[in-house]
């Protein structure tokens, strides 16, 4: 009987782990193929023989994005635009959620709630309701083709997640101990930067890596809002790659390559901090 039961529990474990790598390999398909395609000469692009592996791998892609003399698409410069801009966001998103979350996890006001849903509400708002009354927001402010008035954008629409997220991960933290450092001499603020925050590292990783993605490939906004060239950011610069006629099918898999794998990069260092933090407030202590 124990013999039967231990081939049972082989073969659901065998049947488990053969789905989970036919959906690894599903998963991981379109980047594979995304990196492939980059390295392929245009006359395997386009020919009807179609191979997942270029035959003749070449590095032209890589080289129309980066290339200084290749004015048109100032890949570079794009890039550092979209460093910019989402790193302030970020910065300055998670800054104000760390402390938003942490007020209304631990404060008793009028209204706590009203805001807790509120700030639930503007996640389901569409964009596209909101373009034209920012556009004339924006316009009056002078903020029009600007990088600024981006980080302003980024930053608004990062800051209700990020302090639901926080909220989240700040009620799993026993209040005693901010107590008990109180009751030592620390204010409040003290307490909060000597006993709450080194606590809320997994949690502010998780923060800052959602509003750094969510920042990095918006393209609806810079769409809008940024004209020049120069003042493009990354994810609006790939489509210069898409012309009426043709695509430039290497620059445009070269630059998609460019843009993720730093994101996958970070998902693979902060992977445990990141399943920390976003499983905070699944239980509750």
């Amino acid at each position: 009987m124990s013999k039967k039961k231990h081939v049972k529990r082989v073969s659901m474990t065998a049947t488990r782990l053969f789905f989970i790598i036919l959906l690894c390999i599903f998963s991981a398909f379109p980047f594979l193929n995304l990196v492939t395609t980059s390295f392929k000469p245009p006359s395997e692009i386009y020919s009807s023989d179609v191979t997942l592996f270029p035959k003749e791998p070449t590095i032209q892609g890589y080289n129309d994005i980066l290339h200084p003399a290749l004015q048109t698409f100032n890949f570079v410069k794009w890039l550092g635009n979209s460093l910019i801009v989402t790193s302030i966001s970020t910065l300055i998103s998670v800054m104000i959620a760390s402390f938003g979350g942490y007020a209304m996890s631990r404060f008793r006001f009028f209204g706590r709630l009203t805001m807790g849903y509120l700030i639930l509400v503007t996640q389901v708002i569409p964009t596209s309701l909101l373009l034209i009354p920012l556009y004339i927001t924006m316009a009056d402010l002078n903020l029009l083709d600007n990088l600024s008035g981006i980080c302003l954008i980024y930053t608004a629409f990062n800051i209700p997640y990020c302090t639901w997220t926080m909220k989240g991960y700040i009620d799993g933290i026993p209040k005693s101990l901010e107590e008990s450092a109180m009751i030592d001499g620390c204010t409040r603020a003290k307490a909060f930067w000597k006993v709450v925050r080194p606590l809320c590292v997994p949690g502010l990783i998780s923060t800052t890596v959602f509003a750094f993605i969510n920042s990095w490939n918006e393209y609806t906004f810079a769409s809008i809002f940024l004209r020049s060239y120069n003042k493009w950011t990354v994810s609006l610069g790939l489509t210069m790659f898409v012309g009426q006629h043709t695509t430039n099918w290497n620059g445009l898999m070269a630059g998609g390559i460019i843009i993720t794998v730093p994101i996958v990069i970070a998902f693979w260092v902060l992977q445990k901090h990141l399943i920390t933090g976003m499983t905070a407030g699944a239980v509750k202590q």
